[in-house]
């Protein structure tokens, strides 16, 4: 069949009219839309009166958005306040209200683990279209073809969801911000009409029918939501920076083994007084004398041989306390103490109060209090990947 150019011209300028019309914005939920049909006829040369017949129907509610994460992985310092940001955009047909909510993710290739995450503020930023508005507890109203973008803010914990394992440098946490289309502030589900009522009778318009299309989301397969509940989704990696310490009590240099998180502290036997006693014109007497006032006595060369100094009462015993920043940032404001009279709890104290000497750091300062019973060591700045070294000494009760 030949069509003429006449006609070939009009569909051309169709498609291009309906080519235009994709970008134009949606039409409203609940505009009725009415066409009409006119037939005119002669019979004999004499034209007839005209018939018409006319079909109406009631557009849709559609909900439609899109999510976007904007901080695309941040980094965080645990115990630090955070601030995700989000743009959110209504394309759908009507203002819609979204209930916001941020969880642990599901993905957990990635996720060092969970955390459990406190009261979030939500917020707008910038300046926001027009008719939209958002509550601290994150119900966002958004008119229809608008894009807003509002802020997360908390503040990160410093432990797992558990409360005890420790955040630490590098931990990845994976978070899923979601906005759930709801009827209003509290979270209520829209009222969904699934009659098949005949949208061909003026009479019986369709009521506006709550279309729930499918969530569009670029998380993985076991967290997106294929249901089509109005829900939208996005994954937030987030990861941890701070210092960390270590020390090498395995001597493999690579301060990575378990056991040896936080500061190492170790302890040697130097000197007893049976060892003193092997000095000529030395006595025990002179032994903790010379030790109160200061001067640190080794076993000497002139003991017996093959001698070494036994950990028994009055024995005096060198500790040294090590700790390196395996992190990725520096720390400030560092403080290693230890006191000698009042261990921690779960340790029996038996060296003598009053003889902890010769505390000394390989960086910051060290100060001993009046009774000589406990050693404060503080470092400004205890930067990445610096070892410390602090020793002192005392005696056995």
């Amino acid at each position: 069949m030949k069509i003429n150019k006449t006609l070939a011209a009009l569909i051309a300028g169709a498609s291009l009219g309906l080519s235009g019309q994709a970008f134009a914005a949606p039409t409203a939920a609940g505009i009725v839309i009415t066409n009409k049909v006119s037939l005119a006829y002669k019979v004999d040369t004499i034209q007839q009166a005209e018939l018409e017949a006319n079909s109406s129907f009631q557009v849709d509610h559609k909900i439609d958005m899109e999510i976007v994460d904007n901080l695309e992985a941040p980094t965080i310092i645990p115990g630090q306040g955070i601030s995700y940001e989000y743009s959110l955009t209504n394309s759908g047909n009507e203002a819609q209200i979204y209930q916001l909510n941020l969880a642990n993710s599901a993905d957990g290739a990635a996720d060092s683990g969970n955390i459990t995450i406190p009261a979030v503020t939500y917020a707008l930023t910038e300046t926001p279209p027009a008719d939209t508005s958002i509550t601290e507890s994150g119900y966002l109203t958004i008119p229809s073809g608008a894009t807003a973008q509002y802020t997360a803010t908390f503040t990160y914990p410093q432990t797992l969801a558990d409360g005890e394992t420790k955040i630490v440098d590098g931990n990845t946490i994976i978070l899923l911000a979601t906005a759930k289309a709801v009827a209003d502030n509290t979270g209520a589900a829209i009222a969904v009409n699934t009659a098949d009522t005949d949208k061909n009778t003026a009479a019986n318009l369709n009521t506006k029918l709550i279309l729930f299309l499918e969530a569009e989301s670029d998380m993985v397969t076991a967290d997106t939501d294929a249901a089509g509940n109005g829900t939208i989704s996005v994954i937030t990696t987030t990861t941890a920076v701070t210092a960390n310490f270590a020390h090498d009590g395995n001597g493999n240099g690579n301060y990575t083994d378990p056991e040896e998180s936080g500061p190492g502290l170790t302890v040697k036997v130097i000197n007893d007084p049976i060892c003193s006693d092997f000095i000529p014109d030395y006595d025990q007497g002179n032994y903790y004398a010379d030790y109160a006032a200061g001067t640190v006595n080794t076993c000497v060369a002139s003991a017996p041989t093959g001698y070494t100094p036994k950990a028994i009462p009055g024995a005096l015993v060198e500790y040294t306390i090590t700790a390196k920043n395996t992190g990725s940032v520096a720390a400030t404001d560092v403080t290693l103490e230890q006191d000698i009279a009042n261990p921690n709890a779960g340790y029996t104290d038996f060296l003598l109060a009053g003889t902890l000497r010769n505390a000394a750091t390989s960086e910051g300062t060290t100060a001993v209090d009046a009774g000589n019973n406990k050693l404060v060591v503080t470092i400004d700045t205890f930067a990445k990947d610096l070892e410390v070294i602090i020793t002192f000494t005392a005696l056995v009760e």
